[in-house]
């Protein structure tokens, strides 16, 4: 047998966890002798301290370590124990890789302390077809421009060459469910068409940006700024134009999306 200290070196653990595992029953001395005190551990001990070790390095805690130890069927625990630790670590595999999605795409903005510029524009009266719908979230947005590229399949009608397709937001205030959206895509001015809706001229504070949705916190913040501190104030619902969106492109680096706010002049 070793003394606590002597066995300490074997296991290449410190005297203080052995007495913590002690204190859990995961290990216990063979013998403490009862004048000196003294704790004493046999050889075969070593292995315990190797499996705890090891298991320790997966991820389990000594709880359940002391668990597995327990078991009648320890083979059949370890498995169970397994089992879940694997796909604990699976679904915190995808949220790590959905964090560095994110970190990837804000990198450019940090990086290059990047500023939006505000642009005063004003959109052209178009002839658009139109659909208007409350959708479940704002990224069931795409659900919209299916069915109108659907209609306008099903009905010939032909869009031009210069597109303009936009997604205006109508609700009065930010909502996380079901949202009033309506997209528009400027379709050919032909007489025999008459499924359409004219969209008059358009006053707008526009901001273009390049890459992930992601950064609409930070357009929005731009233009809240800007307005601030120049003679303008906020006309209607928002807009947004897609230049390249992800309905032609998945790269997301590569969309390109024009963030309008309708707006007038103060002293009108």
């Amino acid at each position: 047998m070793f003394r606590i200290g002597d066995f300490s070196k074997l296991a290449q653990i410190s005297v203080r966890m052995l007495r913590h595992y002690d204190k859990l029953a995961l290990i216990k001395p063979v013998k403490i002798d009862a004048t000196t005190g003294y704790r004493y551990y046999e050889a075969r001990q070593l292995e315990d301290v190797e499996r705890i070790r090891e298991l320790q390095s997966m991820g389990f805690s000594l709880k359940e370590i002391k668990w597995i130890f327990e078991q009648s069927d320890e083979k059949q625990a370890l498995f169970l124990l397994y089992e879940n630790r694997y796909q604990a670590l699976k679904k915190e595999a995808e949220k790590l890789k959905e964090q560095m999605k994110r970190l990837k795409e804000a990198k450019p903005y940090f990086k290059h302390n990047q500023h939006y510029l505000v642009k005063v524009k004003t959109l052209p009266e178009r002839r658009v077809l139109s659909l208007r719908k409350k959708i479940p979230n704002y990224n069931a947005e795409g659900v919209l421009w299916k069915k109108l590229y659907q209609k306008a399949a099903r009905e010939k009608i032909s869009f031009s060459k210069e597109r303009l397709d936009c997604a205006i937001f109508h609700d009065a205030s930010y909502l996380e469910n079901w949202p009033d959206v309506e997209v528009q895509s400027v379709i050919l001015d032909a007489e025999e068409n008459l499924d359409f809706k004219k969209v008059p001229e358009q006053l707008v504070a526009s901001i273009t940006f390049s890459g992930s949705y992601e950064k609409m916190a930070v357009v929005t913040e731009t233009f809240a700024k800007w307005i601030e501190s120049n003679p303008y104030e906020i006309a209607g619902p928002m807009l947004n134009i897609y230049h390249v969106s992800k309905a032609t492109e998945e790269d997301t680096e590569k969309w390109l999306t024009e963030a309008c706010f309708q707006v007038k002049r103060r002293d009108e």
